[in-house]
């Protein structure tokens, strides 16, 4: 994965927003947190399943360990996500 696209579009989201790129982070990361949790509050069986299959330290992933695992399965399946990515 090249991390510089990443950091280039999460530089480009800080400076439409007048924020800091830690601060886009946070937010992302918040708004990935919230999903995880609506979705365990869900208590569907099928959602807990998959879940379950994400590795993670506690009891449920964190923002990061979704990202890493999604990030790790779409690699192995050969999925490209590195377009090249034009901002105005």
């Amino acid at each position: 994965m090249d991390l510089r696209k990443a950091n280039m579009v999460l530089r480009a989201v800080a400076k439409c927003n007048g924020t800091t790129v830690e601060e886009v982070i946070k937010e992302i990361e918040a708004g990935i947190d919230e999903a995880i949790d609506d979705a365990i509050k869900k208590n569907n069986i099928d959602v807990l399943n998959k879940w379950k299959r994400i590795p993670c330290v506690g009891s449920r992933p964190t923002a990061a360990e979704l990202v890493a695992c999604l990030g790790e399965r779409l690699f192995d399946e050969g999925i490209d996500c590195s377009e090249d990515l034009y901002l105005s």
